[in-house]
């Protein structure tokens, strides 16, 4: 989600949002693109959450969902992992874990279609290339 911006933070609170379980200051740093010198502070309000967008193509079958949800509007969603692939959790634009009711959602930046499960995990992935 997103660390605090105020208050304690801890490694482990910056270890838990990276998904990493190093210890060390420098290597989480890394991980989260920031350039030396190291401070926990730079982490205040830090979200390793990637902006990506989505279309939800309405169709089961998924060569009319490549097909027909590259046309339609997309939103703004978040996610775990970039690229985005089977085990990425997805977020809506709250942060919020995202009901994808295990629907396909066509993926343009990916040329794929994902299946999200009611938990907002990706369960499938379906290439359109």
């Amino acid at each position: 989600m997103a660390l605090r911006s105020s208050g304690a933070l801890s490694i482990g609170d910056i270890r838990t949002e990276l998904g990493s379980s190093s210890g060390s200051l420098r290597t989480l740093s890394g991980l989260a693109g920031f350039s030396k010198p190291d401070a926990i502070s730079e982490f205040y309000g830090y979200s390793a959450l990637t902006a990506i967008t989505l279309t939800e193509t309405g169709f089961d079958d998924t060569e009319q969902g490549c097909k027909k949800g590259s046309i339609s509007e997309t939103l703004s969603y978040y996610s775990t992992t970039d690229p985005v692939d089977v085990g990425s959790f997805i977020y809506n634009n709250n942060k919020e874990i995202f009901n994808g009711n295990n629907q396909w959602f066509y993926y343009p930046s990916g040329t794929k279609l994902i299946q999200i499960e009611e938990g907002g995990k990706v369960a499938d992935v379906y290439s359109c290339e």
